[in-house]
């Protein structure tokens, strides 16, 4: 049964951001494991690559090829961030879903799906990406409104195998429930930032108090991870719950829907 998307039945953001952030403390061990390695190691070579770009000399007898070089460069790196970050966030919000439906998590198997789906996921995600920067580079609010109109565009790829037609799929089921969407996302996103400020904050006491333990905490990596989790999980449960709005779907019947 299909209910017309412009049904008003409430998103009730309140209940999942609730469930969002009670689900990511109850499987912490899980989703910070999947993410960490992966993002240490992204943020080890953004640390590296860094200083080497920034001492470039662009007065140099060949100005126009040095700008070249770090034009490629930049886009190389945008690249693997792209691909990195879609990964991991596919393998995420599956691990996200399978607690959802109360199941447990299937890491390996939900890699193994996402690499399959990993050119619709990294192609599409490309264009969500350049559409909701335009967007926010221009008039913040456009970029959010993009950015909402395809939220669940990795589940619909990976679980319901959308494939490339995963944006419209994503569209229609978030049609009617864009602007609830952004504001559960600025809530979790000003939480998200208030925790990075804190990790930070812990760095400067340590350095000022010679506490060194604390000063190898790789932070960057720390915030990468428990964003990018949280994020999946959340979408996740947003997912799960438009399902539900817009086709009747309950946890039984989407965990028969999800094998």
């Amino acid at each position: 049964m299909q209910i017309d998307a412009d049904a008003r039945i409430p998103l009730m953001v309140g209940r999942l951001l609730s469930d969002t952030f009670s689900s990511y403390l109850a499987n912490i061990a899980t989703y910070f494991s999947i993410a960490f390695i992966p993002l240490a190691l992204w943020n080890y070579a953004l640390e590296k690559l860094a200083p080497p770009l920034a001492n470039i000399d662009v007065i140099s007898p060949e100005p126009f090829s040095m700008v070249g070089s770090i034009a490629v460069t930049v886009i190389i790196v945008t690249l693997a961030g792209l691909l990195i970050f879609s990964l991991l966030s596919a393998v995420l919000t599956l691990t996200a879903y399978d607690a959802t439906l109360g199941r447990q998590p299937r890491v390996l198997a939900n890699l193994g799906r996402s690499l399959r789906n990993l050119l619709p996921i990294a192609g599409l995600g490309l264009l969500y990406y350049i559409g909701s920067m335009i967007g926010l580079i221009l008039l913040i609010l456009p970029g959010l409104y993009i950015a909402a109109r395809y939220w669940v565009l990795i589940p619909t790829i990976i679980v319901e195998e959308a494939g490339w037609s995963g944006l419209n799929r994503s569209a229609w089921l978030t049609r009617g429930y864009r602007w609830p969407i952004i504001g559960g996302f600025l809530v979790t996103f000003l939480l998200l930032i208030l925790f990075s400020a804190a990790l930070e904050m812990l760095q400067v006491f340590a350095a000022e108090t010679g506490m060194n333990i604390l000063l190898i905490l790789p932070v960057g990596a720390i915030s990468d991870s428990v964003t990018t989790g949280v994020l999946a999980v959340f979408t996740a449960k947003l997912y799960a719950r438009l399902r539900e709005i817009k086709e009747g779907l309950g946890i039984e019947d989407l965990f028969e829907v999800f094998e």
